[in-house]
């Protein structure tokens, strides 16, 4: 109910749709048994890359073991073989950026990479200021494979807000009149008024659910700025749930200061704001044609997100 999968099981049908062929490593469940056979088992998987022509792997970055990831590298070091990562998080910005040492570690494994497919600009900048010198290209928004209706929007309608409530305490402080729609798991057991919890679903089903005006991405326990570990992630990260919006027919509201902003920005498909106490203000600032303007571009951007744009345009400039 998470949807933690979908990006990846979405970059895999993609890639595999345009002559990229998958490798399905199993993770054995006994950990005695992990912990002898795993290189083995990586080795048979990985047989014949690189052996006779040059080939690209490209890894979903961060595999579930820094192990596994480091026996990869070691098992294609003398193979003719460019070694490309999609990188879906980086945890020294994010759960480990206070660990010296585990920050350390994942820069080490992150230079053993030929070329690192990042969300953005500012995670780009911030490997490159930590020493990272591999080739770059930046995805600028995650892809969504969705193949359900558009929501037919109206900015009368509900702000919508899809996530792990659990990391979404700032619900408990939002004092605005504009009405809210929640959808996720661990919601809380009290809400102001204007907020409705409307349970959690599936992320293939969820687009179904997303009747409303704007799509809200917000993270931490403030509503004047984004605050903790994952609200501090989104000035170099790409959420997510910008791509299920969008991809849904949904315009955006997105923190100023996220790394998402300028996109949001540049292509006017949403609006960014510093505070949430803002929001009554900036919507009745925008006018009717307005909001059909911004929902125009919006399924601009949607029918890209829904065919895969970003990954392949990605891919395709490894060789660039």
């Amino acid at each position: 109910m998470t949807g933690m999968s979908k990006p990846k099981e979405d970059i895999i049908e993609i890639l595999t749709k345009v002559g990229y062929r998958d490798l399905k490593y199993v993770r054995r469940s006994n950990k005695y048994l992990r912990l002898f056979l795993t290189y083995f088992d990586l080795k048979q998987e990985v047989r014949k890359i690189g052996k006779n022509s040059k080939d690209k792997l490209i890894i979903q970055y961060p595999l579930y073991s820094k192990i596994s990831t480091l026996y990869l590298f070691n098992i294609l070091k003398n193979r003719d073989v460019q070694i490309v990562g999609f990188v879906h998080d980086i945890e020294a910005l994010r759960m480990n950026k206070n660990d010296k040492k585990k920050v350390k570690d994942e820069l080490e494994l992150l230079r053993k990479f030929d070329v690192l497919i990042v969300h953005n600009q500012y995670m780009k900048k911030w490997l490159i200021d930590q020493g990272i010198t591999c080739k770059f290209i930046e995805l600028n928004i995650f892809d969504y494979l969705n193949d359900k209706p558009m929501v037919n929007t109206s900015i009368d309608k509900p702000i919508v807000y899809a996530g792990n409530l659990g990391k979404s305490p700032f619900f408990k402080e939002l004092k605005i009149n504009k009405n809210i729609s929640l959808f996720g798991v661990n919601e809380e057991k009290n809400y102001p008024q204007n907020v409705t919890y409307c349970g959690a679903k599936k992320p293939d089903e969820l687009p179904l659910y997303l009747d409303g005006s704007f799509g809200l991405v917000w993270d931490g326990n403030r509503v004047d700025t984004n605050s903790g570990i994952y609200g501090e992630y989104t000035r170099y990260n790409n959420p997510h749930k910008v791509s299920l919006y969008l991809s849904s027919g949904l315009p955006v509201i997105v923190w100023k200061q996220a790394a998402m902003a300028q996109f949001v920005e540049s292509n006017k498909i949403g609006i960014v704001i510093d505070s949430l106490q803002d929001i009554d203000n900036v919507l009745s600032n925008i006018s009717s044609d307005d909001y059909l303007a911004m929902v125009d571009n919006v399924h601009k951007i949607s029918n890209k997100l829904r065919e895969g744009y970003y990954t392949k345009h990605a891919v395709n400039s490894i060789d660039e």
